[in-house]
């Protein structure tokens, strides 16, 4: 098997290449997550591996919710691979991903939950075999500590910033484990579509947006 897997809805953003049973992995630290950063690791991982864009099998992107740059640069950058190559394209819901950090244990639901902007996250709860049980919503984290801690069958996964946030025990996200894990489920599953289809997937507003509608109330 051989695809590309980008995250950059979250901090750090990530890119892994896998070909074969070689796997490949980056973490990008860097602020501005444009594409001047992300093609030249991603050139890099291609050329270690020996591998081309038309070679591959699938592409897989996390399309969010999480940072609104960060998402659309994801999102292009995969959507122009796929047109250009006619590649197809796994889409990956950034909480749902998280739920690939976890081995079947007695929990009976998995509260997933990412760092959204100040004092909110984004939340969704899945059963232990990764249904959706609560859709994604945004909640601001003291409903989220109060929602959680109010469970106490359900394992709790988080990105490291929303972990931090919470104040509660959880399953940080390993984003080589769960990024590999979720594209090749998907994959296996046939859950592919065309570039066409890949759309980034927003919760709230983005700041500017909020700091438009601010000064237009304010007049």
């Amino acid at each position: 098997m051989k695809y590309i897997a980008i995250d950059t809805a979250g901090d750090p953003a990530a890119i892994l290449v896998t070909c074969g049973e070689k796997t490949l992995f980056r973490a990008v630290t860097e602020q501005k997550r444009t594409s001047e950063v992300l093609l030249p690791k991603l050139d890099e991982m291609l050329d270690e591996c020996k591998l081309s864009l038309p070679e591959l099998d699938f592409l897989a992107v996390v399309t969010g919710p999480g940072s609104f740059t960060g998402i659309r640069i994801g999102v292009n950058t995969v959507k122009t691979f796929s047109y250009v190559n006619g590649t197809p394209v796994v889409a990956i819901d950034a909480l749902e991903k998280l739920t690939y950090n976890y081995l079947p244990g007695e929990a009976n639901r998995i509260i997933c939950a990412v760092h959204a902007y100040a004092n909110f996250c984004y939340l969704a709860i899945y059963d232990k075999s990764g249904n959706v049980i609560e859709n994604p919503d945004a909640l601001e984290y003291i409903a989220a500590r109060e929602l959680i801690e109010g469970d106490k069958n359900a394992a709790i996964i988080a990105d490291g910033a929303a972990c931090d946030r919470l104040g509660v025990s959880c399953i940080r996200d390993n984003p080589n484990v769960s990024l590999a894990r979720a594209a090749e489920s998907f994959y296996a599953r046939g859950k592919t579509v065309n570039h066409a289809a890949v759309e980034p997937f927003y919760i709230m507003k983005s700041q500017a947006e909020r700091e438009l509608e601010i000064k237009e109330k304010r007049g």
